[in-house]
């Protein structure tokens, strides 16, 4: 909590303000750590609602963004995802496509230029991947700025330089590891008829 004294005809007052969060999620790697978790293989797969509020709970912070960068191109296919998201908060980012092989260009060169320009945005960045390329912005969040940082990662695909930041600025950087957190935020995969697939 971030407190504001005030001055009111000679009265001092103290106003609280709830920490701004901004999420920004590595769609290709949050996918393979559904696979590593295994939820597909137990019908289960993530609320994206539930879990944009388990990340940025409304009772304790404030949150000002959040960003899903996917490694799928805007095709029609991948429209009611993206719609969903959309219809959750999130504003939905995907790469370049290249037009001559289809391919869609990787998305962490976009999460990196927004980690950082919408610095000013949030005082906690939540980063959800465990790719070790976001390890010198984040850093760099924390001593030049004094951004707070939240990685969410599995702990079988983590980089040892996220990990080493964790170590080096304990107090500002926090790991979430999804083995011990991903249950808050998971649902039943829904089939084409709309019913819930109990497994059974």
């Amino acid at each position: 909590m971030f407190k504001e004294v005030i001055g009111e005809q000679g009265e001092r007052k103290e106003r609280i303000h709830p920490p701004k969060i901004f999420v920004f999620i590595d769609g290709p790697y949050l996918s393979k750590a559904v696979n590593a978790l295994g939820l597909r293989e137990r019908n289960m797969d993530l609320d994206f609602q539930k879990m944009l509020g388990y990340l940025a709970d409304p009772k304790k912070s404030e949150l000002v963004g959040a960003c899903y960068y996917s490694g799928l191109s805007f095709s029609a296919s991948a429209q009611p995802f993206f719609q969903k998201l959309k219809n959750f908060g999130y504003e939905v980012i995907v790469g370049e496509e290249n037009p001559v092989t289809g391919k869609v260009a990787p998305v962490d060169h976009q999460l990196l230029t927004d980690l950082c320009l919408d610095k000013d945005n949030y005082d906690i960045a939540t980063v959800v991947s465990g790719d070790g390329d976001f390890a010198y912005a984040i850093e760099s969040l924390v001593i030049r700025f004094g951004k707070k940082v939240n990685i969410v990662a599995t702990r079988s695909n983590i980089s040892t330089n996220l990990l080493a930041l964790a170590n080096r600025y304990p107090s500002q950087v926090r790991i979430l590891f999804l083995e011990e957190h991903y249950q808050w935020f998971t649902m039943r995969r829904v089939l084409k008829n709309g019913k819930k697939n109990t497994g059974k």
